[in-house]
């Protein structure tokens, strides 16, 4: 019932997000119909999912499965890929951390005692010689990983808040979120 001065439209609303469905020739149907996805990361030329059974799966834009990583034993927490769209990180309840070529086969893997929750690579990963990355986990510490001349080391940027649940490195800016609230910083100097 329209009440006066009311004016009921029939004309067709654009919608604001246009998807399609993975399916047809892409992995994806079969993938999650054999493991349960638990993270994603989009980057400009790969999907990376991850699982709760460890693997993390390398897949075109159209969804097709190009690699496959083993590199975790149980659920994988976090997914990111280095602006160059060169290296993948991972992270994972098993406390460790893994950094993989997409065009290469270089992987390094990191373990951590307690469950690492999100990292984030450094966003020029691929062309720094420190290879530097960000995670953090239940344990509370936000922890800085670089590549020196004695090999790789672990610095503590922050702890002492509660557990980290989200991380990011934009440009010159590593931002976190903890049980205490969000905190921005610059990485030290190497």
């Amino acid at each position: 019932m329209e009440s006066k001065g009311e004016h009921v439209s029939t004309e067709e609303v654009e919608p604001w997000l246009k998807y399609s469905r993975f399916g047809g020739s892409s992995s994806v149907p079969a993938l999650l119909a054999a493991e349960t996805a638990s993270c994603l990361c989009v980057g400009e030329k790969v999907l990376a999912l991850g699982t709760h059974r460890g693997s993390v799966h390398l897949m075109d834009l159209d969804g097709n499965e190009v690699r496959r990583l083993e590199v975790h034993k149980s659920r994988v927490t976090a997914l990111c890929v280095d602006a160059r769209n060169e290296f993948v990180g991972s992270s994972s309840d098993d406390g460790s951390v893994a950094v993989t070529g997409l065009c290469s086969e270089e992987q390094f893997t990191y373990q951590y005692g307690d469950p690492v929750k999100t990292l984030a690579l450094d966003p020029e990963y691929a062309v720094k010689k420190s290879r530097s990355f960000v995670s953090g986990g239940v344990a509370g510490n936000l922890i800085l990983n670089s590549k020196g001349w004695l090999g790789n080391r672990d610095h503590v940027l922050h702890s002492g808040e509660g557990g980290l649940h989200a991380v990011r490195w934009r440009g010159s800016l590593i931002a976190w979120a903890n049980d205490a609230g969000v905190k921005v910083q610059l990485p030290p100097a190497p």
